[in-house]
């Protein structure tokens, strides 16, 4: 059995392979839990325009946990009209809509919820 120094270029390569296997591995489960996903706005393949989502049902799923209810419904709202998309579950699942998560408020914070 062969021992490799950990800075050895094939123990580098082995130790990046490795992550990106198992980033590889955490995307696809997150990708098989996900039953809302980003549609993007724009044209289709035939040239038509592709659907808006429901933001009003999406909304109140996403913020039917939340203390305060009314805000969250409102700053949930006006990300989903900018970004057509409404992150799974209750909280977190931040890398399922880029758009939506890397919206910020006044003070660098999230936006949406």
């Amino acid at each position: 059995m062969a021992c490799f120094h950990p800075r050895s270029p094939i123990f580098v390569l082995l130790t990046l392979l490795l992550i990106v296997q198992a980033w590889k591995v955490s995307t696809h489960a997150v990708e098989d839990d996900v039953k809302y996903v980003e549609i993007d706005v724009g044209e289709n393949s035939y040239g038509g325009v592709k659907d808006q989502i429901d933001c009003d049902k999406e909304c109140n799923r996403r913020c039917s946990k939340a203390s305060l209810h009314d805000r969250s419904l409102k700053y949930c709202g006006i990300c989903c009209e900018k970004c057509n998309c409404v992150r799974p579950g209750t909280s977190g699942n931040e890398d399922v809509c880029p758009c939506y998560a890397n919206l910020k408020n006044s003070k660098g914070g999230h936006k949406c919820p």
